[in-house]
């Protein structure tokens, strides 16, 4: 989980901050057959239509190497006492200085960013895995002197 895994990487001063996406325990459901489980994120317009999808913050998935294989040996998921608790994503956000700087009066403050599971096989192209849902997040954010800088 990177340097998620420190309560001291989400404050205010470091301008960073951390959350964890992950999938629910479904009693033993198991990943497809052939299958490689994954999660991503992407910036979204949101429910509204409003959202910046060029936001003053960058994103990253911090356990990448790792939650395939941890997923992979987590399900299928029987009872707590065998299984524990189910491996979590990552998700590191970092207010991005330059692009904040750059923000003008017409930038929407509006930022959101949904998370999703994806499944896998070989080359082929990723999908969203069925019946999972979206984890969706909304950034509140305000600029140096509360609203966008003027041009």
């Amino acid at each position: 989980m990177g340097s998620c895994r420190e309560h001291a990487s989400a404050v205010i001063k470091d301008e960073t901050g951390c959350f964890f996406v992950g999938l629910n325990r479904i009693y033993n459901w198991n990943i497809p057959d052939g299958k490689e489980l994954s999660f991503d994120c992407a910036w979204d317009k949101g429910k509204t239509g409003s959202g910046n999808m060029d936001p003053p913050f960058n994103f990253e998935l911090l356990n990448t190497g790792r939650i395939g294989t941890d997923l992979k040996d987590y399900y299928p998921w029987t009872k707590m006492e065998d299984n524990g608790l189910q491996p979590l994503q990552a998700v590191k956000i970092t207010r991005n200085a330059d692009k904040m700087s750059k923000m003008t009066k017409d930038d929407s403050l509006d930022t959101y960013l949904v998370c999703n599971a994806y499944v896998k096989a070989g080359e082929e192209e990723r999908t969203i895995l069925e019946g999972s849902r979206p984890a969706n997040f909304e950034i509140k954010y305000a600029l140096p002197g509360g609203t966008a800088d003027e041009d």
